[in-house]
Order: C-alpha cells, then sequence, then structure tokens
C-alpha cells in the first residue's frame, strides 16, 4: 500500500468515527467507535507495522488517540 492511500484510509475513519458521534451522540455512538478503534489498530499494525507509511508522531495518530482516551478510558 502507499502512503496516500493508508493516510486517506486512517483519515476516512477517523472522519467516520466524528460523523457517528455527531449523528448519534457519544453515549450510542460508543460501541461503534470502539469497534472501529480496533480496526484501525488492526490495520495500522498490518500495513503500517515498522511505521514505513506513516510516522507514529503524525499528527492523524494524536486525534486517534484522542477518541480513544474519550471512549476507552
Amino acid at each position: 500500500m502507499e502512503r496516500e492511500t493508508f493516510e486517506q484510509m486512517l483519515y476516512g475513519l477517523y472522519v467516520t468515527l466524528l460523523e457517528k458521534e455527531g449523528v448519534f451522540g457519544e453515549l450510542e455512538a460508543k460501541p461503534f467507535i470502539v469497534s472501529l478503534l480496533d480496526t484501525i489498530d488492526e490495520l495500522d499494525e498490518f500495513w503500517n507495522g515498522h511505521g514505513d507509511l506513516l510516522a507514529r508522531d503524525d499528527e492523524l495518530y494524536d486525534w486517534i488517540e484522542e477518541m480513544r482516551e474519550k471512549y476507552e478510558g
């Protein structure tokens, strides 16, 4: 996978998290968001396990981590 494709995929999943939260509210969206965060982790490990596609300090990872802290404590 190319870097740009990987980054777009993660960004699309992140935007989906935000949209679910906005449409359904935090409480109702929580199960979906937690599940999608797990999927993001799996995709990241598979495609970017060595950090070749996207550095771990990229802003996108910061956004995803903020969502994880919000929903998983």
